[in-house]
């Protein structure tokens, strides 16, 4: 009921516009009232007017490209297109600037059209020989109607469709028209154009330059930025691999904040706070539910309370997520971006982790100190999970204890074997999203197109044989 409501309040009216068949309409009316113009010349002018205004109609039909901006719009929000990006904001306005210039210009230009045939049904062309050279056929201002006056009559159709397209874009970009309305209905339709381009070309102009005017804002900043950071670091005298780290760091947050990056979270904010909830929620149960602890916990609200406690966390190329040595306080799970996990002193390490997986997660349970240095690869973002919330989630439930001393007296019996993958024995993961299944599958799909493959040709090699 709500969506046929809404259509019936927008969309209905348009569509019963553009698709209504207007020529056959006025073609009955025609028909039916040609029996009763028979007897006078001035009917048939009539009936000829008519016929014509049916012909006009048909351009309503153009107004099904009023939906265009409605269907970009929902392509953006669904993911097909991606919606932030400057150069695709730009570029979509200049193209609609151009789409609603074109299309307008083409509708004005047929109803000009309309009003050059207007009076002129038996009246003789002029000789093109007399009429003035690039200009009309007869003085003063008041004359015919265009078509007759400027004696493009002689032409063929196309001929005067473009001289109209012209003229009604000259009038819509305030560019020089290149004729003169000649009767008191062409100056008003004129005046019209003139008056309503003005609004249409401040509408449409001005969304490009507001784009404009808002990107170069935020490049001003952002160069502001860069320099002010330039110049501490020179007079700090600052080593120039850590400058280097600083402003990459610096430009990733900026494509962060500008670009269509899905690691922005600004737009949080403005939500609700029931809406912030859920969406939090939604989004962090995906990665805090892979791991085994977490996933044997039932209650719903354990878990919400879980994913609210998680905080993102960003990091630039070649930061350090945690330093071995240090006291392990949390855990990470990995969202987006590559971690590498350096070789310690043991030479263990030397590992790239690819969400979705986990770091540092035995600190949960147990006192530990980090046995390897962690650094992102590539901009990354983690959510950090801190020991005392999960803590503070066992006081405050009592049924959970139960599942974490039991993960406790495992780890503290048989180490990590409990938070273990089960195909390659590795921490950070679970079965389904194991590495080295993943490249078992890729394996055998392989082997499978080989084996596809070998078979088609001993096909077709006992088919030429038998000579089919």
């Amino acid at each position: 009921n709500w969506l046929t409501k809404r259509y019936v309040q927008t969309w209905f009216f348009l569509d019963v516009v553009s698709t209504m068949p207007w020529e056959a309409f006025f073609e009955i009316f025609t028909n039916q009232a040609t029996d009763d113009s028979n007897d006078s010349g001035g009917g048939q002018t009539t009936l000829l007017r008519v016929v014509k205004l049916g012909k006009l109609a048909r351009v309503l039909r153009l107004l099904r490209f009023a939906k265009i901006n409605t269907l970009l719009k929902r392509f953006q929000s669904s993911g097909m297109m991606p919606a932030s990006m400057y150069q695709l904001k730009f570029g979509m306005a200049a193209l609609r600037m151009f789409v609603v210039f074109g299309f307008l210009s083409h509708w004005l230009a047929c109803i000009w059209g309309y009003l050059g045939d207007l009076g002129q049904d038996a009246v003789e062309p002029y000789d093109l020989a007399i009429c003035t050279m690039g200009g009309p056929c007869e003085p003063g201002l008041e004359g015919s109607p265009w078509k007759k006056r400027y004696g493009l009559d002689n032409e063929d159709g196309i001929t005067q469709y473009t001289a109209a397209v012209q003229y009604t874009a000259a009038l819509m970009t305030g560019g020089e028209p290149v004729m003169n309305p000649g009767s008191p209905i062409e100056r008003v339709y004129t005046i019209c154009i003139m008056i309503s381009s003005v609004f249409i070309s401040s509408v449409v102009v001005g969304e490009i330059l507001l784009i404009m005017n808002r990107q170069a804002e935020m490049n001003m900043a952002f160069d502001e930025l860069m320099q002010q950071s330039r110049e501490f670091m020179l007079a700090r005298k600052i080593p120039t691999n850590l400058q280097v780290r600083v402003f990459r760091y610096l430009e990733s947050t900026q494509k962060t904040e500008r670009g269509p990056n899905a690691s922005n979270r600004a737009f949080i904010s403005h939500l609700s706070e029931w809406l912030q909830v859920e969406l939090i929620d939604t989004m962090n149960r995906v990665h805090v539910c892979r791991h085994p602890f977490f996933r044997e916990i039932t209650d719903d609200q354990v878990i919400r309370r879980i994913c609210l406690e998680a905080a993102p966390m960003t990091y630039g190329a070649g930061d350090c997520v945690v330093e071995v040595g240090q006291p392990a306080k949390s855990m990470y799970f990995l969202v987006r971006g590559k971690l590498h996990v350096d070789v310690n002193e043991e030479g263990r390490g030397g590992l790239y982790l690819k969400p979705p997986c986990w770091i540092g997660d035995k600190c949960i349970f147990v006192d530990t100190l980090r046995t390897n240095t962690v650094r992102a690869v590539t901009s990354t973002e983690t959510l950090m999970l801190e020991k005392t919330s999960v803590a503070a989630l066992i006081c405050d439930f009592p049924e959970v204890q139960v599942v974490y001393d039991r993960f406790r007296n495992e780890i503290l019996s048989n180490g990590m074997n409990m938070l273990r993958c089960t195909i390659c024995h590795d921490i950070g993961h679970t079965e389904e999203t194991c590495p080295v299944r993943a490249e078992e599958l890729t394996r055998s799909l392989r082997s499978t197109k080989r084996s596809n493959s070998a078979l088609g040709v001993a096909r077709s090699s006992v088919f030429n044989l038998l000579g089919v």
